[in-house]
C-alpha cells in the first residue's frame, strides 16, 4: 500500500532586497548603461572611436545575457532548512506536529517543480529577454490558523510525482472537511467540470457514510 505521507524540503524566503547577477541584470543593466553613455555623452567627453568600442562591447553582453536566460536555473532569495511533512492525522513543520483538527482556514498553492521550464511554447520567446528559463521548485505553500498565529510555509517539490502526491493528499483532505472548497479548487486550480466532480465525490461519500 503507498503510503499517504508527502515530505518537502522548507524553503525560507529571506529578508530584503536580492543585489545577484542574472541574465536580466546583464541585459538591462547593459541597456541602462548604454543609455547614459548616450545620454550624457557631452559630458563624458568620448570620442567617437570609445563610443564605439564601448557600444560594441555592451551589445555583446547583452547578447550574452539573452543566450544565458535561454539556460538560466531559477534562484530564490532564501534557504532551504527543515522538513515538511503532511499526513492524514497532522501537518509536522521541522518536527512541530500539529493536528489537522486544531488549524483552520487551511490554504495551500503549487507552482512549478524543481527545474521545470517557466517558460513553454510561444511564451519561450521572452526568455531572449532574459531568464530564468528553469523553476527553483519553491513557490509552493501551506498556510492555516494555529493558537491565534498565521503561518505560511514554503517548501520545494523535486518531481512531478511529488507533486501529484501533494495535491492527491490535499484532495483527500478537502473530502475529510479538513479543507473547504475554495481553497482546496484554488489550490489545484480546478476547472468548472472539476470543482463540480470533487463536489459530487464528496456527496457521494457522505451518503455512503450515513447510509
Amino acid at each position: 500500500m503507498q503510503s499517504s505521507e508527502f515530505k518537502a524540503t522548507i524553503f525560507n524566503p529571506g529578508s530584503g532586497i536580492p543585489f545577484c547577477l542574472n541574465s536580466k541584470t546583464l541585459i538591462y543593466g547593459s541597456l541602462a548603461t548604454l543609455s547614459i553613455i548616450v545620454l550624457f555623452d557631452s559630458h563624458l567627453h568620448l570620442t567617437s572611436s570609445d563610443m564605439q568600442i564601448i557600444a560594441v562591447l555592451l551589445f555583446m553582453l547583452m547578447i550574452v545575457g539573452s543566450y544565458w536566460g535561454l539556460h538560466e536555473k531559477q534562484k530564490k532569495h532564501g534557504k532551504l532548512n527543515g522538513i515538511l511533512s503532511i499526513n492524514l492525522n497532522s501537518i509536522i513543520v521541522d518536527g512541530d506536529e500539529i493536528p489537522w483538527d486544531e488549524l483552520t482556514n487551511f490554504q495551500f498553492g503549487t507552482g512549478p517543480v524543481l527545474n521545470e521550464p517557466l517558460w513553454v511554447g510561444l511564451d519561450a520567446r521572452y526568455r531572449f529577454f532574459g531568464g530564468p528559463a528553469y523553476s527553483a521548485g519553491v513557490d509552493h505553500f501551506v498556510s492555516f490558523d494555529h493558537k491565534d498565529r498565521r503561518r505560511k510555509i514554503f517548501f520545494r517539490l523535486d518531481s512531478p510525482s511529488q507533486k501529484v502526491k501533494f495535491e492527491s493528499l490535499m484532495r483527500q483532505k478537502f473530502l475529510d472537511s479538513h479543507i473547504q472548497l475554495q481553497p482546496t479548487y484554488d489550490g489545484l486550480r480546478l476547472t468548472y467540470e472539476e470543482i463540480q466532480q470533487l463536489k459530487k465525490q464528496k456527496s457521494d461519500l457522505a451518503k455512503n457514510e450515513s447510509s
